[in-house]
């Protein structure tokens, strides 16, 4: 089983290792910054960004995805957030925790 340390290590790993975001709307993807990565006492490392679509309309972000130093795709999400409001931004948060599983 592994120990509490293991879990610290791959946490600070995912940390140094997440670079930034992509968002899929308007048919196509749109970089975004990550303004915050923490890792919780649950043991799940958190990542926040902030989604400010340029255009003056509603928008649906239907994606999203997280990229590493090496500009790899190490995750990606379905999801169905609206902004509704023009020239509004909203803020996501991704969660990531690495479990144990014995087979």
């Amino acid at each position: 089983m592994l120990k509490p340390r293991a879990f610290e290590t791959f946490n600070e790993f995912i940390k140094r290792t997440i670079a930034y975001a992509e968002v899929y709307y308007n048919d196509k993807w749109h970089k975004v910054p990550i303004i915050e990565k923490t890792i919780h006492q649950s043991g799940a490392v958190e990542i926040r960004f902030s989604i400010s679509p340029e255009q003056n309309t509603p928008t649906v972000i239907t994606k999203v995805r997280l990229y590493d130093t090496g500009g790899e795709v190490w995750a990606e999400n379905k999801t169905n957030l609206s902004i509704t409001q023009a020239g509004g931004n909203a803020f996501y948060r991704y969660k990531l925790q690495i479990t144990e599983k014995e087979v």
